[in-house]
């Protein structure tokens, strides 16, 4: 299990309604996986465990590779409460998707020209708006994460899309851009709102 931090603080939590999708999305795919329970340590089974609140998560990108193909859609389910999120990506940079990840996931160039489409740093806000609220409603739990293959392609994929995007801020404000190949990226550090517990699910395939 890992941890993931990042400074922005989701104060200002976004409405969200359980209404699928809620923004301009074909389709929520994280549901798939809204049946995975949370891990547990058989040898300290006490009331000193932390409580989870479980959050599937699933991203569709423009290819298969984590560095250089960018996400275009990202969609989170709150098991608890069976509430669901998701959005369609402005990809950065754009560029479309390969034949191969169309098939996968059918969403077309057209579909993320529309103008309505959040950039990634306005998709990642509102995906930690609503981590922040239904996890708020179970007091002292920890918010956990899980996705399928996630530490090798969604969190991955994710690190390395908020790395990239942070380099270009610092180099249009002449500053120097980080290593975005760094283990700090590939482990998916510095991504989701601070405390943010992920787990992957591949173990269990």
């Amino acid at each position: 299990m890992q941890q993931l931090h990042v400074g922005a603080s989701p104060s200002q939590t976004q409405d969200s309604s359980c209404r699928l999708p809620n923004i301009h999305s074909p389709r929520v795919r994280a549901s798939e996986a809204s049946s995975a329970s949370a891990p547990t340590n058989s040898t300290s089974a006490t009331a000193e465990l932390p409580q989870y609140r479980i959050f599937t998560f699933d991203i569709e990108t423009t290819g298969f590779s984590t560095t250089k193909d960018a996400i275009i859609e990202m969609a989170v389910v709150d098991v608890t409460s069976s509430c669901s999120w998701s959005s369609l990506v402005k990809p950065e940079p754009y560029k479309k998707s390969s034949r191969g990840a169309f098939n996968a996931h059918g969403i077309s160039h057209y579909d993320l020209l529309k103008p309505q489409v959040p950039t990634l740093t306005q998709a990642l806000q509102a995906l930690s708006n609503f981590i922040h609220k239904h996890t708020s409603q179970q007091p002292g739990a920890v918010p956990l994460l899980i996705a399928h293959n996630g530490y090798t392609f969604d969190f991955k994929a994710l690190a390395v899309a908020v790395h990239r995007r942070r380099d270009r801020q610092q180099q249009q404000q002449g500053g120097q851009a980080s290593d975005s190949s760094s283990s700090s990226s590939r482990d998916g550090v510095h991504v989701m709102p601070e405390h943010v517990m992920v787990w992957d699910t591949l173990a269990l395939a």
